[in-house]
């Protein structure tokens, strides 16, 4: 099964808690509650409409928190990720490790280690197609990318303005590596919120991951996006610019997702488009670094 993980059914033990914590919930509200028994017996008369706002309630929060990480990732050694970069790209040269060491941002999920572009390719939509054939390399027969080459030129992907400033700031801090080391989140903060709502959702110093580093932080860590259920993560640091004719369609955002709806025996993972005005945010999470310079 090319390595992808199944989900398994819920069982019976699982179904009990759950019921447990609801009814023990309903329980402290009553409890804390300053209805009076008239108003209570208005409740139990409209016993359909309390049920059906429980039961939106429920599954609102079930649905939320069940997106998520499913595939036993979590961010691997600073070391580690040098090592796979170094295989990766052998002209690779410094990193400093010791900056790892330091105190995580609050809302940062672990270090990573991010190539500068340049040292990939001349240009950064030139090292995001670069990134994106390793990807397919390195997951074989699961990995599609829907973007032609000239879909991905400098026309059609930009970097975002504050992104680009972030890396500069980093850059600068980090200026004697070939290998940048960022704090940052895989999308997890973020989760069921566009990349527009994310965006406007950043802390100071909070900047949007584009594809060529989700790309990067994809191949040091292969079990992100291996299970049905796992999170997709905007890169909220790119724009992608749509020209279809001669006519500005607008700016969209690329994604990274683990899709089984084409291939329903194995799944693959995808790198696509999200419209602004048409995807299903809801089932990803934009990534993010941070720098400890305001943005």
């Amino acid at each position: 099964m090319n390595g992808i993980t199944q989900p398994t059914k819920a069982t019976a033990g699982q179904m009990k808690q759950i019921s447990r914590l609801a009814a023990d919930a309903v329980e402290k509200v009553l409890t804390e509650s300053d209805l009076n028994k008239d108003e209570l017996q208005l409740v139990i008369e409209d016993g359909d409409k309390f049920v059906r706002a429980i039961r939106d309630a429920a599954s609102k929060t079930m649905t939320t928190l069940s997106i998520g990480y499913f595939s036993g990732y979590k961010p691997r050694s600073i070391s580690e990720q040098i090592k796979r970069l170094r295989e990766l790209f052998p002209s690779l040269g410094t990193a400093d490790e010791l900056i790892a060491d330091g105190a995580l941002p609050l809302e940062a999920e672990g270090w990573f280690a991010i190539p500068r572009w340049e040292k990939v390719a001349p240009h950064y939509d030139e090292a995001v197609q670069v990134v994106l054939k390793m990807l397919k390399a390195t997951r074989r027969d699961i990995f599609q990318s829907r973007f032609k080459d000239d879909e991905l030129d400098s026309i059609h992907l930009r970097q975002a303005n504050r992104s680009v400033e972030a890396w500069g700031i980093l850059a600068n801090n980090q200026r004697e590596s070939d290998i940048i080391i960022i704090p940052a989140q895989f999308g997890l903060r973020h989760r069921r919120l566009s990349y527009h709502d994310a965006r406007g959702n950043f802390v100071s110093g909070e900047f949007g991951l584009g594809a060529f580093a989700v790309g990067i932080m994809l191949l040091t860590h292969p079990e992100r996006l291996m299970h049905r259920k796992d999170l997709g993560v905007n890169c909220a640091g790119d724009d992608h610019v749509s020209l279809p004719s001669t006519r500005l369609r607008g700016r969209n955002v690329t994604v990274f997702v683990f899709d089984d709806y084409e291939r329903f025996d194995i799944g693959s993972m995808k790198f696509d488009i999200g419209d602004r005005d048409h995807y299903d945010y809801r089932r990803f999470g934009s990534a993010s670094g941070f720098v400890t310079s305001c943005l």
